[in-house]
């Protein structure tokens, strides 16, 4: 039905498209072809005689067709006639002027150099009509039928044979600009057409891109209700930042925190993809960990991870079928009361400043999610004493992946680890910013743009 309703909308937007470009050339193009043909027939004739022996009656018929434009083009104008009429008008007037002026020569043969005034007629009409076939080939018709009468009214010997052999040159002309203007006019109609429909496509890609974008900015809003609050992880650390940059409206990477009876435990994780996909990911690994952690009471990293793990791979069905979604992660739980933290990693590592020290505590290889061949996956957990003042960072590779610099390569872990200890004794709000400088002025020395979520979280402890 749609289909049915757009295509008559096309049709008519089309007519009315012609309407406009019709009103555009009625004027200029009409008048410019019917001095072109007056001005032709004038040298005609001054080159057959002199043009002081030209008789009066030959210039009233010359300028006949410019007089007969600009009268039906005036009463159009008013709203008297319409535009068919005016142009068959025109047509016509030019059609019995060049059969009236070639009757009144000498010769055949000076007919015959008279025919060529014929040409700007079909340009004329081709001009001023809707340059559809039925129109110019009716014209046409009507031309030679008009030029016949007015043969045989003015000319004074039988001319049935010189108006046929005449008009056999005069009508592959005919035939040929009937074929431009349809051509042209399918041309013309084709192009619009497309437009048309190009238009409605990028209109409806326009509004359903509104409406994706909609819906991604409601799911931002969403992702970031579940996340955290800086307000009740600034009860447990209060000197702390959070340099998060999503690729898109939504992350793939994510933080967890809650409070536990010695501490609290913080995490920080990088799911398969990013933006949508990431972001369902984080989801599903966000509601596992408080099942895990608040609900079945787990706080060792390394059971946490083993427990998300296999719960994912459950979730997500992935012994049946071939999805390897998952998440690698960095994970801790601090015990305040001892000042020994533990650390348990997916492929990720925790880096750790102590005494202008850089410390760090690899991950296990294994990921969290996606294929298993081992019969059982276990995270390494190591034990740390952070009873002298400590920083920590905890990331995933987005900053460490990401292109940029003169030579256009990654920024690396040697070059982000040479960084934290001259930024570990900074406040932490001034550390955020110069980590944010370091990568966006990474990015435009390279002129590269942001491939992947970029989150890392500091803490003094």
């Amino acid at each position: 039905m749609n289909d049915i309703l757009n295509k008559k909308a096309d049709e008519d937007a089309w007519y009315a498209e012609l309407l406009r470009i019709n009103e555009r050339i009625r004027f200029s193009g009409s008048l410019l072809a019917s001095i072109a043909y007056c001005g032709g027939t004038a040298i005609g004739f001054a080159l057959e005689q002199p043009i002081a022996q030209v008789p009066l009656i030959y210039w009233g018929w010359i300028f006949f067709p410019l007089f007969s434009i600009v009268l039906f083009l005036w009463m159009h104008s008013v709203g008297k006639i319409h535009i068919y009429v005016v142009n068959y008008a025109i047509l016509l007037s030019m059609s019995l002027s060049a059969s009236v002026l070639a009757s009144f020569m000498h010769t055949p043969d000076s007919y015959r150099s008279a025919i060529f005034s014929f040409f700007p007629i079909f340009i004329t009409f081709g001009l001023v009509t809707l340059w559809e076939w039925q129109y110019i080939f009716w014209g046409a018709l009507m031309s030679m039928l008009i030029s016949a009468c007015a043969f045989w009214l003015f000319y004074p010997n039988p001319m049935l044979s010189i108006w046929l052999k005449n008009w056999l040159l005069i009508a592959p002309v005919a035939a040929g600009m009937v074929f431009l203007m349809n051509f042209r006019y399918n041309t013309l109609r084709t192009n619009f057409l497309i437009t048309r429909a190009l238009n409605r496509t990028n209109e409806e890609l326009e509004r359903k891109n509104e409406d994706i974008l909609a819906s991604i900015t409601y799911a931002q809003r969403i992702q970031q209700a579940i996340l955290p609050a800086h307000a009740e992880i600034d009860k447990y650390i209060p000197d702390f930042f959070l340099f998060f940059r999503p690729l898109d409206v939504v992350s793939g990477d994510f933080y967890f925190f809650t409070p536990t009876e010695k501490g609290f435990i913080a995490m920080v994780a990088d799911c398969t993809g990013h933006g949508v996909p990431g972001a369902f990911m984080s989801m599903i690994g966000n509601e596992i960990l408080h099942e895990v952690i608040n609900q079945r009471k787990i706080t060792a990293p390394n059971e946490i991870l083993a427990e998300l793990h296999i719960t994912i791979r459950q979730s997500l069905k992935q012994a049946e079928t071939d999805n390897r979604d998952g998440m690698d992660a960095v994970l801790l739980h601090v015990d305040t009361s001892t000042r020994k933290l533990a650390f348990a990693g997916a492929k990720n590592s925790l880096y750790i400043v102590q005494n202008g020290e850089l410390i760090t505590l690899k991950g296990s290889k294994a990921t969290i999610g996606g294929e298993q061949r081992e019969a059982i996956r276990t995270f390494e957990q190591h034990i740390f004493d952070f009873s002298e003042p400590t920083t920590l960072y905890l990331t995933t590779d987005g900053y460490l992946d990401q292109f940029g610099g003169e030579a256009r390569k990654k920024f690396g872990v040697a070059k982000f680890k040479a960084l934290l200890p001259k930024i570990c004794d900074l406040p932490a709000k001034v550390q955020e910013e110069t980590l944010a400088a370091e990568f966006y002025n990474w990015l435009q020395a390279g002129d590269e743009r942001q491939i992947d979520d970029v989150l890392i979280w500091g803490m003094k402890l």
